[in-house]
This record gives structure tokens, sequence and C-alpha cells, in this order.
């Protein structure tokens, strides 16, 4: 999300009701910011540490045209 210029915060929260760990991804479309290239070369870098060759999302994004940079 930070690649695609939005400001993100990411929350866990634990609850009895349902599953015992839950985690909330919010962002907020930012134009401000500037490092979306150093975003994208940070995911690149972390998909090669942890070889990941296919990411589902990624991959749906792309494929829709609402991922730039891919």
């Amino acid at each position: 999300m930070e690649s695609q210029g939005y400001r993100t915060r990411i929350s866990e929260f634990i609850s009895d009701a349902h599953t015992h760990r839950n985690v909330m991804i919010a962002g907020v479309l930012d134009a401000a910011l500037r490092d979306r290239d150093a975003k994208r070369e940070e995911v690149q870098a972390m998909k090669q540490r942890y070889c990941v060759e296919h990411q589902r999302l990624e991959t749906l994004l792309l494929a829709s045209g609402r991922l730039a940079g891919g």
C-alpha cells in the first residue's frame, strides 16, 4: 500500500469472541508521499529475502491495472 502512495497503519487486536488474533491494515491515500520507488524496492527485497515468487494479491492488482509500477 505504501508503494502506491498510502499512509498505512497496522493494528493487532485480540478478541475472545471469534478468533485469537486479528490484524487490521488501514490506509489513507496521501499524494504528498514521495518515497514510492523506495517502498517498491523494499517490497522486492523482502520478496527475495523470503523467496516469494508469487503473491496472489499483487498478481490480481497488476492484472486489473490497479497496481502501478509493478
